[in-house]
């Protein structure tokens, strides 16, 4: 009987190592920055490495600026294949695995649009192959197209800002109001023809041609523009009829007052307007006059005599306060006689010159003659 055979020997078993992997996408940024070998519209290259699952190939895209800043939120799709999604906040946005092709990836963003960096062509979609067994990076580059609105708002001098001032863009819903400085931005702004509107109470644009200060600009894209708005204070005046004992023993005994105006102009300037006797005592005549020195030395005249009447203070009082002072420049000095105790006498004047202004305060006490007509020369 022959001998039995010899066993065949065996071999260990064998443990399977770990499958091939490709490195992380996020590391193929660097080589996608050095690879300049990109398919497509642009030659920002794209970057391939090996992909864990033999057929099929990974695709994702990075978009970031001119100088290399991600771009987050930006729109993301690869055409005619149903994938899309937003940039993260590195600028990346992974597709995932598709089949091995040709695929075209497009970017966009509201407010940005395709730029070129350094001569470059900077595409918003690129054309790249993704080889089975790959990772595919695409890369795409957009610039903001945003703009800002600078607003000033000065007073006429060009120096003086105005703070507090409610500034808008004429057809938006976009309104800021200035600080010390008059300045107020609107930010991140797409580009377009604007009117800029400014304005506050108590003042008035400078020419005032409207309501509001205003200023039309086009702006063009990834530009800073200034608009600078000028106004001015409105105008704040005044009339006060006062009045004074008359300083003559006979007009004392009847408690005979002397009426006068002190009044506010648009400008500024304040003065005393007076009517009173001028000539030798035998032919006086009732004249007329104003003084902007309000303290002047030895006038009884004085701001500190008692109010009769008082219009307030207001814009709309302007008006009636250049009437009086002109109807005071058109007075005919030296013509219409003047009567202390008969008329037309200080309160007679004060009377005329305050109607030519539409002031029309009741008669004060003591005031003789007030409603003396004053003669026409």
């Amino acid at each position: 009987m022959p001998p039995d055979p010899t066993p065949a020997p065996t071999s260990p078993p064998v443990t399977p190592g770990p499958p091939p992997t490709s490195p992380p996408l996020s590391q193929l940024g660097a080589a996608g920055s050095a690879a300049d070998s990109g398919a497509g519209q642009g030659n920002v290259g794209g970057t391939t490495a090996s992909c864990p699952q033999t057929d099929l190939a990974e695709i994702a895209v990075r978009v970031r600026t001119s100088d290399g800043t991600p771009v987050q939120g930006a729109a993301v799709s690869v055409s005619g294949q149903g994938l899309s999604g937003f940039t993260g906040s590195d600028g990346v946005h992974d597709f995932g695995t598709v089949p091995p092709d040709t695929y075209t990836v497009v970017g966009q963003k509201d407010g940005y649009s395709p730029s070129s960096g350094g001569g470059v062509s900077a595409p918003t979609s690129q054309t790249l192959a993704a080889p089975a067994g790959t990772s595919t990076q695409f890369e795409l580059m957009l610039d903001s197209v945003m703009t800002r609105l600078a607003v000033h708002v000065q007073r006429a001098d060009g120096t003086t800002p105005i703070e507090g001032v409610t500034v808008s863009v004429s057809g938006k819903e976009w309104h800021g109001v200035t600080d010390a400085n008059g300045n107020f931005d609107f930010q991140e702004v797409p580009p377009d023809t604007y009117t800029v509107v400014g304005e506050k109470d108590g003042y008035d644009p400078v020419p005032i041609v409207a309501l509001t200060a205003s200023q039309t600009q086009d702006v063009p894209a990834g530009t800073s523009v200034q608009f600078i708005l000028t106004l001015e204070p409105r105008p704040q005046c005044f009339a006060q009829l006062k009045t004074r004992p008359v300083d003559v023993t006979v007009a004392k005994l009847v408690g005979a007052t002397h009426s006068f105006w002190y009044v506010k102009a648009k400008d500024g300037t304040e003065y005393i307007v007076s009517g009173g006797p001028s000539g030798p005592p035998d032919k006086q005549m009732l004249n007329e006059w104003k003084d902007s020195d309000l303290e002047r030395a030895g006038r009884p005249d004085r701001v500190s005599n008692p109010t009769w009447w008082d219009s307030g203070t207001s814009p709309e009082i302007c008006a009636g306060v250049d009437k009086l002072l002109a109807a005071v420049d058109a007075w005919p000095q030296d013509t219409i006689p003047y009567h202390p105790f008969s008329g037309p006498n200080s309160n007679s004047a004060a009377h005329n010159v305050g109607d030519a202004g539409g002031f029309s305060p009741s008669r004060p006490d003591g005031a003789i003659a007030w409603d003396e007509p004053v003669p026409k020369p």
